[in-house]
């Protein structure tokens, strides 16, 4: 009996590795045993689930395409290639632009590194530049150096002047020196406006008549000649010449002038350029320019005219 269930599990185990594929016993000593078996039939179960999962997804992702148009491979890597430049282009620019702003940022520096240095500058030297501001003008009564020397002197010619003119305009008239801004001359302190005693108004001198005008040109001239010999005594103003301007005075005017004249006629030698015949008898040496029919000639008179 014994050998009879010997013979049977014999043959149970031929079947048993005939269905594991075994054909040996050292084949049967290096199968795996039961517990490897499951652990390698469980990978082998999750393959399958992993595939068939993404059989769905493809599944879907092929019905998703399948009406729509197939990309244009070429033009899009023809547009990929056209960014790509465009890119690289503005890289390039977009360098060379930060090299300008580094440029800009340096010569910004050394703007204010040279506005640092001017203020420090100009509150060293402040003294000077208000004295350069002076001399050429630049201050409150925009007079520079060579007006203020020039006005100073003209203040006494004018000083000197009215002394005359006060008498050929029987007190009425006085020259002043303004300090108001002509059209278009930036410069002042050399403008004279003109003092009516009959209003108390100044006014511009070129308000006056031409008579007017002669009488204040006479004054400053005489007035000219007594400052320059004033101021330089041993410079002696013996010659003077006066051209026209007379046949612009009335009758009395044309007397006061000519007073004036005779009286400075003591120590200068006046000269008269004129046609105003009135003249002609009054002034007692003459010299006459007469047109002949031979050309013009010259003649002298001394004395009482005829």
């Amino acid at each position: 009996r014994a050998k009879v269930e010997e013979s049977e599990r014999l043959k149970e185990m031929e079947r048993e590795l005939k269905a594991r594929e075994l054909d040996s016993l050292e084949d049967v000593l290096n199968a795996p045993d039961e517990s490897e078996l499951e652990a390698r039939q469980a990978t082998i179960d999750e393959y399958y689930q992993k595939k068939q999962r993404i059989a769905t997804i493809l599944e879907g992702l092929q019905k998703e395409v399948k009406d729509k148009e197939q990309p244009d491979l070429e033009s899009l890597e023809k547009s990929a290639r056209e960014f790509q430049e465009s890119l690289k282009k503005a890289e390039e620019e977009l360098e060379k632009a930060r090299g300008e702003i580094s440029e800009q940022e340096k010569r910004r520096q050394n703007y204010d590194d040279l506005i640092h240095r001017r203020q420090k500058t100009e509150e060293k030297n402040r003294p000077l530049f208000e004295l350069a501001n002076d001399l050429t003008g630049r201050n409150a009564r925009n007079i520079n150096f060579e007006t203020f020397v020039l006005n100073h002197y003209l203040r006494t010619v004018t000083m000197h002047a009215n002394h005359r003119l006060l008498n050929l305009s029987d007190g009425r008239y006085e020259l002043i020196v303004s300090s108001d801004i002509e059209h278009g001359n930036r410069q002042t302190g050399l403008n004279l406006d003109i003092m009516d005693s009959h209003t108390g108004i100044p006014r511009s001198v070129k308000s006056l008549s031409g008579g007017e005008k002669f009488l204040a040109s006479l004054s400053l001239a005489l007035g000219l000649a007594d400052a320059i010999q004033e101021r330089a005594g041993r410079i002696e103003m013996d010659s003077l010449f006066l051209d026209e301007g007379f046949g612009t005075l009335d009758s009395e005017a044309l007397n006061r002038a000519m007073g004036i004249l005779e009286e400075i006629r003591e120590n200068r030698m006046v000269g008269i350029i004129s046609h105003v015949d009135e003249l002609k008898r009054t002034v007692p040496c003459q010299v006459r320019l007469v047109r002949t029919r031979k050309g013009s000639k010259i003649t002298v008179h001394r004395g009482e005219t005829p």
